[in-house]
Formats: C-alpha cells, sequence, structure tokens
C-alpha cells in the first residue's frame, strides 16, 4: 500500500529499478539507488526554460516520474 499527502502537496516520485518498483518523496533518493542510471528526458528541459517549471508528471529524469496530484473537487 501506498499513500500521498491528503492534499497533494509533497510530491511522490518512482521508478523501475531492475526488477523492482521504487517510491520516494525526493528525486535524489531513487537516484542514490546504486545501479540506478538517470536518463535526462530533453522534453522537460525545453518545458523548464520555456515555462519555468516542468509540468507533472514529468520530472527531468526520463525514468523516474511523479505520481499525479489528486484533482481538486471543485
Amino acid at each position: 500500500m501506498l499513500g500521498r499527502d491528503r492534499y497533494g502537496v509533497k510530491p511522490l516520485f518512482y521508478a523501475r529499478h531492475e526488477e523492482t518498483w521504487v517510491f520516494a518523496s525526493e528525486i535524489k533518493a531513487i537516484v542514490a539507488l546504486p545501479g540506478f542510471q538517470p536518463r535526462l528526458d530533453r522534453q522537460a528541459c525545453y518545458d523548464f526554460l520555456g515555462l519555468g517549471y516542468v509540468p507533472e508528471p514529468a520530472t527531468g529524469f526520463a525514468n523516474v516520474h511523479v505520481v499525479p496530484r489528486p484533482r481538486s473537487s471543485s
């Protein structure tokens, strides 16, 4: 079971590493895994340069993603 904060303020990242799914609240925890090879996401870089941020569910890495925030009920 995996949970995210109720309002979706804190990010929750995930990646596939070897034969395991890994989850963390910070990308650096995933990147620090022994043998994990982060790959640059070029589109995320373009988005960051043009928009000033990287739209979810992308991150700066092609093989690290963010669990989407819950939609507001309003």
